[in-house]
């Protein structure tokens, strides 16, 4: 018996990584992106799966659900979703819609910040285009007291986000740098960035990575993680706690205790519909809490990577194809 649950564990196990790695594959793949996105039924349906985890397909729609998060003692952090972009002009329209939604921001209640991914406003098209898109924004959020949070992407970028973000960083303080703490290189990385003004936001990771440049998800990723985070903290740099691991939750709240850090200089980061149960009892347990909320039509990436990351996430999109997305 207790070899037959042994069995049965373990094959789940393994069924739940298969499935992870093939969603990851899928979400890279364009022809089944095309096809769900032109299909009006796949498309209605995959909808109603991912509007749990979005703030709508629209600014507007996303300012609303943004409000209605800080009105329950929420912080959040808005990206208007992309993937990468190959033309210049496509690019510019995404600099001004994320120059409309800084605008928007700056108006609304306090606590928003904004999570652009540097692919999305030009850097498959020339690092220096990146660079020139990533300082507008960062100037015009300068001006009205908004931060930036700039997405990491796969490992092949990381070099080149890493340094359009020490370039901002010799004119602005308010443009922060995700790091990924599943890449080998990170050691390093952190060391660079503490030397930097921003926030640091540190995540497990998301992307499927050859075993040369990332350690495997799992403890070794956990282990890594939490070095990094109590690095930050020892600096007292400013931070967003960017998992929703509960072992290094409650890890992080404990050293935060400890070292007496100041509540502005460290955030708990969760992303929007991903367990709403810790991200409230951080929040009442006193901690400022901050919830990543994107918004857009390019959802077919986030949905994949929501339902990898975490089996029961795709029975839970299953139920809201079925039955409907959630109410807020």
């Amino acid at each position: 018996m207790i070899k037959d649950t042994y069995d049965s564990r373990r094959n789940l196990d393994q069924l739940e990584q298969a499935t992870t790695a093939a969603l990851k594959s899928v979400s890279r793949n364009q022809t089944y992106k095309s096809h769900v996105m032109r299909d009006p039924v796949l498309h209605s349906a995959l909808l109603r799966g991912v509007s749990r985890y979005i703030g709508g397909e629209t600014r507007s729609e996303c300012l609303r659900q943004a409000a209605h998060l800080n009105a329950r003692g929420f912080l959040t952090i808005l990206d208007y979703m992309g993937e990468t972009i190959s033309e210049k002009k496509t690019a510019e329209q995404i600099v001004l819609e994320f120059e409309a939604l800084i605008d928007a921001v700056a108006s609304s209640p306090a606590g928003c910040a904004i999570s652009p991914d540097l692919s999305h406003i030009g850097l498959s098209i020339h690092s220096d285009l990146a660079l020139q898109n990533a300082t507008r924004l960062a100037k015009r959020a300068k001006a009205v007291g908004v931060e930036i949070m700039l997405n990491m992407e796969d490992s092949k970028l990381t070099d080149e986000i890493l340094n359009v973000h020490r370039r901002l960083c010799e004119q602005f303080d308010n443009v922060g740098i995700t790091l990924q703490a599943y890449l080998y290189r990170t050691d390093k990385d952190l060391a660079d960035a503490l030397q930097r003004p921003g926030r640091i936001r540190l995540v497990k990771g998301a992307y499927q990575e050859p075993s040369a440049v990332a350690r495997p998800l799992g403890p070794e990723v956990d282990r890594a993680y939490g070095q990094f985070l109590k690095t930050i903290l020892d600096r007292n740099h400013p931070c967003f706690i960017a998992t929703h691991d509960q072992a290094l939750l409650d890890q992080a709240r404990s050293w935060i205790s400890q070292k007496q850090v100041l509540a502005e200089r460290t955030e708990f980061e969760l992303n929007y519909g991903i367990r709403p149960d810790r991200a409230a009892k951080l929040r009442d347990l006193g901690h400022p809490v901050r919830i990543y909320l994107p918004y857009g039509t390019e959802w077919f990436l986030y949905l994949c990577h929501r339902i990898a990351e975490h089996a029961p996430n795709l029975y839970q999109a299953l139920i809201d194809i079925i039955e409907g997305p959630p109410t807020a």
